[in-house]
């Protein structure tokens, strides 16, 4: 199967490509894009992973946000490219940036809450006020009197501005604008865009026009043309579609990303003093503290190998399902395709007989390949699972395979061959007349006997046919793969149940061994536990 990677966390502004399981060849283009937001270049993904693929027939496996998912796959359709060429999966599903926003605001809560001596979070705040304010500016010029209430109690900070003038010394990078064009600035318009576009911070993407009655809303797209704009976005509300878009891709990732760089900083500050007072107590209490490493180690692996799971997101059909489905479909589709009609009883009786056996005989060879891929698919899973857990580096054999697999499809294929015998065409013609016939022809004898002529039309057949297999085909992929699923969410829980109680029995030990510290070490033991926790949950941010 040819098949390429892309793997992208937009809030670590981190990109993972792979073609045919391998890393991009040396001076391959995704080398210089691999630690730029997509958004930057993902016009170009087509052409360049048309390149390394040498050609379009291959399949796209995409782990991400469901956001950066979409916009990929409009990249290749806005490129004519179908899905017929490229079949892109959504493998692994990051968090949104609505639910990351959620988990920052829980985690500073957190650090708010537990205080630790090592981390000074009002400090921390006046430091970064600016940016954990967490409120997105939008622009609106000649917007007095606009409805500005979708924005209210949310993130987004409205301006309203009377004139461009306004925002000469405010940075406006990334910043969404939106120019209200009414009767009392359009003859402005094209002055306050090409002021705007004058701007090295100011770019075509974050601006958006909303056009008031009555003026023509086809009219200022000409005009926003002819001036420079090359894709206007014209919008019928502030809150429109593309204007909720632009702000997930730009200031609300910006803002993610740039929270988790200085939570990250904070941590490797702390870490870094927490190692050093360990250092110094670990030379007088070495037993101990050598048991607690070990099983801080232990403890954090675990963590990582359930994470692994928890993170398990995809539940996608296997591209092969569909094509055996397609291949079965084809065959009843195109079967005697040559053929038109039936004129004769008996033929027909024949055609009908051997139409059933042969599309029985291929939908149970259907049903066989399903089957194989299916089992071949639980493997892999169970290969998968069995990775992530040995990354635990965890060897107590645990197994979890006691799922009952198999899967029986009783219903076949119910004999249509009389349900064909009723599909004709019946109309009375004139009898032929043989040459005996017109031999014997009395003279002014022109009274020809009218017959009954029946026709079995075999397109109609086809169609009938392909009408009763298709759901039939469709409900054996279900089963097979809501086999699949309920595998994972039965294996899945067990690790992950399993992993639990490990990492509980671990840290109950841990507790043992750490009630042999002295109390000075008992409260750097409780500095390191903030910090595990902090860790963890920042990791978690970032990762997930």
């Amino acid at each position: 199967m040819i098949k390429a990677e892309l793997e992208y966390n937009p809030y670590l502004l981190e990109t993972t490509i792979k073609f045919n399981g391998q890393a991009p060849r040396i001076n391959s283009l995704v080398e210089k894009y691999e630690y730029e937001p997509l958004r930057n270049w993902i016009n170009k993904i087509p052409s360049i992973f048309y390149d390394e693929m040498n050609g379009y027939d291959f399949e796209l496996e995409f782990s991400g946000t469901e956001r950066d998912y979409k916009e990929l796959k409009t990249t290749f359709e806005n490129g004519g490219i179908c899905e017929g060429q490229v079949r892109i999966f959504h493998k692994n599903i990051l968090d949104s940036r609505k639910e990351k926003n959620t988990k920052i605001e829980m985690l500073l809560k957190w650090l708010e809450d537990n205080e630790n001596a090592h981390f000074d979070f009002a400090q921390f705040k006046r430091d970064n006020d600016d940016l954990l304010e967490g409120l997105y500016p939008f622009i609106i010029i000649n917007g007095h009197g606009i409805d500005i209430s979708a924005f209210e109690n949310t993130e987004i900070s409205v301006e309203l501005i009377d004139a461009v003038e306004e925002v000469t010394h405010t940075a406006l990078e990334d910043t969404p604008i939106l120019i209200n064009v009414a009767g009392n600035n359009y003859n402005q318009l094209a002055s306050i865009v090409t002021t705007l576009s004058r701007r090295d911070d100011v770019k075509e993407k974050q601006l958006f026009f909303m056009v008031e009655k009555p003026l023509s809303r086809a009219r200022i797209e000409r005009i926003l043309i002819d001036i420079g704009i090359e894709h206007p976005q014209i919008v019928s509300k502030i809150d429109d579609e593309i204007v909720l878009r632009y702000l997930e891709l730009y200031p609300y990732s910006d803002y993610i990303h740039d929270v988790l760089v200085i939570l990250r900083k904070e941590i490797d500050e702390v870490t870094g003093v927490l190692e050093e007072e360990n250092r110094e107590k670990s030379e007088a209490n070495r037993e101990v503290y050598d048991k607690l490493e070990k099983l801080d180690e232990v403890i954090d692996k675990l963590k990582r190998a359930e994470e692994c799971f928890e993170n398990d997101y995809n539940n996608e059909m296997p591209e092969q399902w569909g094509k055996s489905q397609e291949k079965l479909l084809n065959f009843v589709k195109d079967w005697k395709i040559k053929k038109t009609n039936i004129k004769r009883l008996s033929d027909a009786q024949r055609y009908a007989s051997e139409f059933y056996a042969d599309v029985s005989e291929r939908f149970a060879k259907y049903i066989q390949e399903i089957d194989e891929l299916y089992k071949h698919n639980i493997d892999e899973l169970s290969f998968q699972f069995k990775e992530w857990y040995y990354e635990a580096d965890y060897q107590d054999a645990f197994d979890p395979e006691i799922f009952d697999k198999e899967i029986c499809i009783a219903e076949g294929i119910v004999s249509f061959e009389d349900d064909l015998m009723d599909i004709k065409s019946e109309q009375y013609v004139y009898a032929k007349e043989g040459l005996i016939e017109k031999l014997f022809k009395e003279s002014g004898d022109d009274n020809k006997e009218m017959m009954l002529e029946t026709t079995f039309y075999l397109q109609e057949w086809r169609d009938y046919v392909y009408g009763l297999v298709e759901p039939l085909a469709k409900k054996v992929m279900t089963e097979y793969f809501n086999g699949i699923c309920n595998y994972k969410k039965q294996i899945v829980s067990a690790y992950i149940q399993h992993l639990s109680e490990e990492i509980l029995k671990k840290n109950d030990e841990r507790d043992i061994v750490s009630s042999q510290l002295s109390d000075d070490e008992k409260k750097l033991q409780d500095d390191n536990d903030w910090v595990k926790e902090f860790e963890d949950k920042l990791r978690n941010l970032e990762r997930c």
